[in-house]
């Protein structure tokens, strides 16, 4: 009787071992990209605190965007996710064939989102006037529904640019994709240091076009192949086309009960004070520096790799497994100490980001407050994040959606359990693990904030003696203290035997020597 071949303890190890280089290398590009993206997103956000301040008109500006920015998060990123990039995979090993399909889908992307942005914006006023019942004033709420115009414009070049990145995410180019967001931001910040002075608010609206452009921009530069021969086709017969238009339908169906939540959201924000919907923006935007920099790149980073791990010819279910355990580890090992250094910095952080021009004290207890209350979120967010995209590669959809409507939390827990048969028990490859890093993570928490008050002063005066805090005293500072909480993490986990923590400190030492 003859058996199946069996691969060798050896080589398996060999095979996860290669995998975890590559995800963990896909990552740090990623997560580099993300480091200058989040960057300049807060310098985006400093310049507007800066010349804006947190007043009506922001406030308009944070309502008009909701709209846009679910609809970019939905049905560009998450449907790239769910859709675009499982399917794309599939068809990366015949060139021709991928460039067919991705050249159906980008004309339909572009026909969806103009058609999409004509009609929402000819309901704006509307849609204001739901969102926003609780502005004041008429002329607050006009304003929001003519930067809502505008903003939607951006969503047609995103919608386009999404197709074009997951076409690259499938052929593993990772590169232009970890900077789209970068040069975003950069054309943010251009229009409103450009026109500002002469139009006011509405230059917040029209930066939101540029950047979409230059980001639309950077990744067909990438794909210039492709788009010499792209010539507009839909094609609804395409199996490809198929599959991925009823994934994306799965994951639009959530879009209805997560748009409803940050409506609901937005309308009762808009009932506190002027600026509290500014100042809970800006809050979300140092939540999202984090998140970003360690959740998404992880996520993306490993959506090929899981996706061709679902194919039979290319994987098995233990190659899935290890993979999706690694990313989960790595994700963790490094967002846990990332909560306890932002919950114990809050209010110096906000301090030194913002505390400027028309950006008050007033301004910065209550953004910080806010951040405090967010800052929990991290770490299930980010492993959230991974788990979502485990669940896409498998060209599941209907999980992450269903679940996603009861509450994180929840999904959490349905998602360890659901992740796929026969079962992939990442609870008990978890455990061990966080026996071990959530008490050094913590252990960082509560000597930063214990030794905050006494180091700051000290910390602040290194720089040619700047006491203030939103000076380069305070960056100087909060630099310091990050790095000083980085090196005292990694050596308790060394002390641990934390396995994982060699992994990052290796790749680390490869990239500063530039052999990776």
């Amino acid at each position: 009787m003859q058996t199946a071949p069996v691969t060798p303890r050896s080589d398996q190890r060999t095979n996860a071992g290669a995998t975890h280089r590559r995800v963990a290398s896909a990552a740090a590009v990623i997560a580099f990209g993300n480091v200058l993206s989040r960057g300049l997103g807060l310098v985006r956000d400093v310049v507007i605190a800066s010349t804006f301040g947190a007043t009506a008109g922001t406030d308009a500006f944070v309502l008009a965007r909701t709209l846009p920015t679910i609809l970019y998060d939905l049905l560009v990123g998450t449907v790239s996710t769910a859709a675009f990039v499982p399917v794309f995979v599939q068809h990366a090993r015949d060139e021709r064939q991928l460039w067919r399909l991705v050249g159906a889908i980008f004309s339909l992307a572009g026909l969806a989102f103009v058609t999409l942005a004509v009609v929402l914006g000819l309901f704006a006023e509307p849609l204001v006037g739901v969102i926003g019942s609780g502005f004041s004033t008429a002329d607050q709420r006009e304003l929001a529904a003519k930067l809502m115009r505008i903003a939607l414009v951006s969503v047609v070049f995103q919608g386009l640019a999404g197709v074009l990145t997951s076409a690259l995410y499938a052929q593993n180019r990772f590169a232009l994709p970890a900077f789209a967001t970068a040069a975003y931001n950069v054309g943010i910040i251009v229009g409103i240091v450009l026109l500002a002075r002469p139009l006011g608010v509405p230059a917040l609206a029209i930066g939101l076009v540029i950047g979409a452009l230059a980001q639309f921009l950077l990744q067909a530069s990438g794909l210039r192949q492709f788009l010499r021969a792209y010539r507009p086709r839909i094609d609804l017969a395409d199996p490809g086309v198929r599959r991925i238009l009823s994934l994306a339908g799965t994951v639009a169906a959530g879009l209805v009960v997560t748009a409803a939540g940050q409506f609901i959201d937005r309308n009762l924000a808009s009932r506190l004070p002027e600026g509290s919907l500014t100042s809970m923006e800006y809050a979300t935007r140092v939540i999202q520096f984090p998140l970003g920099i360690v959740g998404l790149a992880v996520s993306f980073a490993i959506l090929p790799t899981l996706s061709r791990f679902t194919d039979q010819e290319d994987g098995s279910l233990d190659d899935y497994r290890e993979a999706l355990v690694f990313g989960l580890k790595l994700v963790l090992l490094l967002m846990l100490p990332a909560l306890a250094l932002l919950a114990a910095l809050n209010r110096p952080l906000v301090e030194v980001l913002f505390e400027r021009g028309a950006f008050g004290p007033q301004d910065t207890a209550r953004t910080a407050a806010i951040f405090l209350a967010y800052s929990p979120m991290l770490p299930l967010t980010a492993v959230d994040f991974l788990l979502i995209n485990a669940f896409y590669a498998r060209q599941n959809a209907r999980t992450p959606v269903l679940v996603g409507v009861v509450g994180v939390v929840i999904y959490l827990a349905v998602a360890l359990v659901l992740i796929g048969p026969p079962g992939l028990r990442l609870g008990s490859a978890l455990l061990p693990f966080l026996v071990r890093v959530v008490p050094a993570a913590s252990l960082v928490g509560v000597v930063l904030f214990l030794a905050w008050p006494v180091a700051w002063p000290v910390l602040a005066g290194l720089a040619f003696g700047a006491p203030a805090a939103a000076g380069v005293g305070g960056v100087l500072g909060l630099v310091i203290a990050g790095l000083a909480a980085a090196l005292l993490y990694v050596g308790v986990l060394l002390a641990l035997g934390v396995a994982e923590i060699h992994a990052v400190v290796g790749l680390v030492r490869a990239r500063l020597s530039g052999q990776a």
